[in-house]
């Protein structure tokens, strides 16, 4: 059984805070994974709390907030260089990745 919430959906609550144009989304969502499996959970924080939207606006209209509280709620759940070292899979609910990577592959090629 796996401890890690699914890497992808915790990758959707980070897409929907990305900043700036498309491009400028793909890298900041890119480095947020990679820091992300490397457990640098600190980082990802800080980089979201820069944009922190203001308390009363709705969360609907807040995807830096939510996703912030998201990732504060569930830190013991968010081990993913320990899964990753361990050659365990972090990214579908089932953890199995192969559905996503056979996926990915189809999609990238």
């Amino acid at each position: 059984m796996c401890n890690a919430i699914d890497f992808y959906h915790l990758c959707e609550y980070l897409a929907a805070a990305a900043p700036g144009n498309e491009q400028q989304q793909k890298k900041w969502l890119k480095q947020q994974k990679q820091d992300l499996k490397k457990n640098q959970l600190l980082k990802v924080l800080k980089n979201l709390s820069t944009r922190m939207e203001p308390e009363h606006l709705a969360d609907k209209f807040a995807p830096v907030r939510v996703g912030t509280r998201y990732i504060k709620n569930r830190l013991e759940y968010l081990d993913y260089k320990s899964a990753i070292d361990a050659d365990l899979p972090i990214g579908s609910s089932l953890c199995n990745s192969k559905p996503f990577e056979i996926n990915r592959f189809l999609v990238d090629s």
